[in-house]
Parts: C-alpha cells; sequence; structure tokens
C-alpha cells in the first residue's frame, strides 16, 4: 500500500531531492561542454574532430538527462500513487522483469540488463516524466527540429559503431541539423519542465489536502 504523502520517511524525501540535484547538476555541465563545443565549432566550422565531439556531447545530454528523468519516476511514483506497470518499471529500472514483476536473472544469479536504444529511451523517459508529474504539455514529435534531432541520432549511432573510415565524416548539412536538434531539445525540455514542476506541485498539494481531510462520518 502507498504511503501518505505526509508520512514519507526522510531517507526517501532525501533521494527526491538528490536526483533532481543530480538532474539539475548535469544539465548544467553537459550545457557548459556543449555552449563550449559550439564556440569551438563555430570558430572552426570544418574541424572534423570538433564536429565529431559535439554530435558525441549532445548524445550524452540526451542520454544522462533521460537516465536521470527515469530516476525521478522511480523516486515519486510511489509517494503519488502513481501505478506503474511491469513493462515501465522494466524500462525504467532498465533491468528484465518476468511476469510477476521479479528480476530475470542470467547464470551469475544478477538481474539481467535491459537498454532502449537512444531515441526510444529519450521519448520513454519524457512521456513518463510528464506523465507522472501530470503535465498536460505534448513534446513536438512533428516539426522539423524533431526530424533533426533523430537525424542527429543516427549521425551518433554511426561515430559510435564506424564500419568504414567514412562513417567518421560529419558533412555540412549533418552539422546543420545538429544545431537545430540542439534547439529544439533544449526549447522542448525546457517547456516539459516548467509544466511539469507547475503539475507536480499541484499533484502533491491535492494529496496533502486529501490526507489531511478529516475522515467521512
Amino acid at each position: 500500500m502507498n504511503k501518505s504523502v505526509r508520512s514519507l520517511p526522510l531517507k526517501q524525501v532525501q533521494e527526491i531531492f538528490a536526483v533532481l540535484r543530480n538532474l539539475e547538476a548535469m544539465a548544467h555541465e553537459l550545457g557548459h561542454d556543449a555552449e563550449r563545443g559550439s564556440r569551438e565549432l563555430s570558430a572552426n566550422s570544418g574541424d572534423e574532430f570538433l564536429r565529431r565531439n559535439l554530435v558525441r556531447i549532445f548524445a550524452a545530454f540526451v542520454e544522462g538527462y533521460s537516465f536521470l528523468l527515469k530516476q525521478v519516476v522511480l523516486r515519486l511514483h510511489d509517494p503519488l500513487q502513481a501505478q506503474l506497470s511491469i513493462e515501465e518499471m522494466s524500462k525504467l529500472n532498465e533491468i528484465k522483469l518476468d511476469a510477476t514483476g521479479q528480476p530475470v536473472l542470467d547464470e551469475q544469479r544478477v538481474p539481467r540488463r535491459r537498454f532502449l536504444p537512444l531515441h526510444d529511451n529519450f521519448k520513454f523517459a519524457a512521456a513518463m516524466f510528464g506523465r507522472l508529474c501530470g503535465s498536460k504539455y505534448a513534446v513536438t514529435y512533428g516539426s522539423i527540429g524533431y526530424e533533426a534531432f533523430t537525424r542527429t541520432i543516427s549521425v551518433r549511432d554511426r561515430l559510435m559503431h564506424p564500419k568504414a573510415i567514412e562513417d567518421l565524416h560529419v558533412t555540412d548539412k549533418e552539422a546543420l541539423n545538429l544545431q537545430a536538434a540542439w534547439q529544439w531539445y533544449q526549447t522542448e525540455m525546457v517547456a516539459l519542465g516548467k509544466d511539469s514542476i507547475v503539475a507536480l506541485n499541484e499533484r502533491f498539494a491535492a494529496l496533502l489536502n486529501a490526507n489531511s481531510a478529516p475522515p467521512k462520518t
């Protein structure tokens, strides 16, 4: 049975705020990397190393931020009394679960890992975070910016798993797509975050009011 919001243990509250601080710190640090990478590339627009580097920074930002969004969901779903399916818990915890919700173990009795592709993981994390918070914001997946995002993720995949020397080349068009992808991603995540925080505060307030109301006679 889920606990009342008022009865949250101090340790659980500390864990929630630790995840939120980590989310903010990672966004700040990787954002700083991205700004520096962008400045360096602007000064040397044809530099292949700098192009590859900025693609990797972008992918690291998306991957790290998506992971932490999932951690927020894991920390908050119980106090918010949100029901999650076994499939959702499997994706959030990045481990395989059986039909009863128990971890699937390997030969060494270690839970089998489950990792979604970067693009799928981003969409899942954003959707789960927004849903948990009660956000009404809809990420604009049908936009030109999103198309640039998907193409940039494909470039990242090619750079991380090159099969030929040509795979390491980032074209002028791909460099422009990267800029559009950054702009779209940052705009969407800021909008989702702002709407989600407002909705999250409203959810907690509603739960607190419900828990503090006198019992009906």
